[in-house]
């Protein structure tokens, strides 16, 4: 008796909404399937924004390498140029004076008495810009190095730097 009143209560709430049991079962399959495209898009998205950010990230790893790299080549070219060469020297210093690195001929200018400095520019637009202090028998060589071309600074220049006494 009690499975006949509440199959009479089901078919009279069908009968009042005008829905029959197949089109709820739709409207449930409808909302079902919504929710596992929701899922699915979620998982992507976070897919996506972890690729993207070791795209980033392994970007700016290679741009640290350049910049390193074109520091040293700034350091090993003070070196040269000090050891070898003695260009560094207050007394033989002349306003002309040029000192050649990584195949191209550099200004050298002395901003401030026993300081020289130049800008070691490279074919793929790393810079390095590089000081020599020259203080008694010592001698410091400071370069940093950028990732971008001497002057341009943008938000994603990477700078590296690098010392050397003795």
């Amino acid at each position: 008796m009690k499975m006949i009143k509440i199959m009479k209560k089901k078919s009279n709430l069908t009968e009042r909404s005008g829905l029959s049991t197949s089109s709820l079962e739709q409207g449930f399959t409808l909302l079902f399937s919504l929710l596992i495209v929701s899922v699915a898009l979620s998982v992507g998205m976070g897919i996506f924004n972890l690729i993207y950010g070791q795209i980033i990230l392994s970007g700016t790893g290679r741009q640290s390498q350049f910049a390193f790299y074109v520091a040293d080549a700034g350091v090993e070219c003070a070196f040269y140029w000090d050891l070898q060469r003695r260009a560094f020297l207050q007394s033989e210093y002349d306003v002309d004076d040029k000192i050649q690195c990584g195949g191209q001929n550099v200004d050298l200018f002395n901003p401030q008495g026993n300081r020289f400095a130049f800008n070691l520019e490279l074919e793929d637009n790393s810079c390095a810009e590089v000081s020599v202090d020259k203080v008694g028998q010592d001698t410091v060589i400071v370069s940093q190095g950028k990732s971008a071309s001497c002057g341009e600074t943008t938000s994603r220049t990477l700078q590296r730097g690098l010392r050397a006494e003795y």
